[in-house]
């Protein structure tokens, strides 16, 4: 090969390491940044579980007592996930994620518009529905809550909650999930036996 042959082979090559480092310099600094928010993220998501955790444990007594008047109260405020005030850069999360990261807020709020009709609309003193929708929506959120932190671990490469022994939110919510949805078919049979003796009494009555 002559000179100018080599020089040509050198001015390419230059040109192709050039664009390789800068998209190696742009990879490092996207992962740097998606690490930082699934970290960031991560602690809220953790944080929004155990408070999933605590709502579903209050019945409205406090030590089983009902307040003065004999009226359930509720004892817990519900946890809050605000991703929008996290100052992280969320571009760098695949679409997807972001796009589930970003909508949460929704299903929260949405939860919270269906418990707050279901106590409107519920029997005083004991708020049975309310309470009801109330741990049956949160623990929904809190499964989902610990899905979607799973999906951030994952991607971050963290390791997985540290959670204790005597209060494991991805033993707790599903359990609670399982005896929640027993209890709402117990109270629909319940409900279709008194309807069905009810129309019984009722044609007896017309006979």
């Amino acid at each position: 090969m002559d000179k100018a042959t080599y020089g040509l082979i050198g001015v390419c090559l230059g040109f192709v390491l050039g664009i390789f480092k800068d998209w190696y310099l742009q990879h490092l600094k996207r992962k740097k940044e998606y690490e930082y928010l699934s970290i960031r993220v991560v602690c809220e998501l953790d944080r929004f579980v155990y408070g999933c955790i605590d709502v579903i444990n209050d019945n409205g007594t406090v030590c089983g007592q009902y307040d003065k008047n004999g009226y359930a109260i509720v004892q817990v405020e519900p946890p809050n996930f605000e991703p929008y005030k996290l100052d992280v850069e969320w571009k760098s999360l695949p679409h997807k994620l972001m796009y589930e990261t970003l909508n949460f807020p929704n299903k929260i709020e949405n939860a919270n518009e269906i418990i707050s009709a279901a106590f409107e609309y519920d029997d005083l003193p004991t708020y049975d529905r309310g309470f009801d929708a109330r741990h049956f929506h949160y623990t929904e959120l809190g499964i989902q809550a610990l899905e979607l932190a799973s999906k951030l671990r994952i991607l971050a490469g963290l390791p997985p909650s540290e959670a204790s022994v005597y209060c494991d939110p991805s033993e707790i919510l599903p359990k609670k999930k399982i005896e929640l949805e027993e209890r709402k078919k117990l109270k629909e049979q319940h409900y279709r036996e008194v309807v069905e003796n009810l129309n019984k009494s009722s044609d007896g009555t017309k006979s």
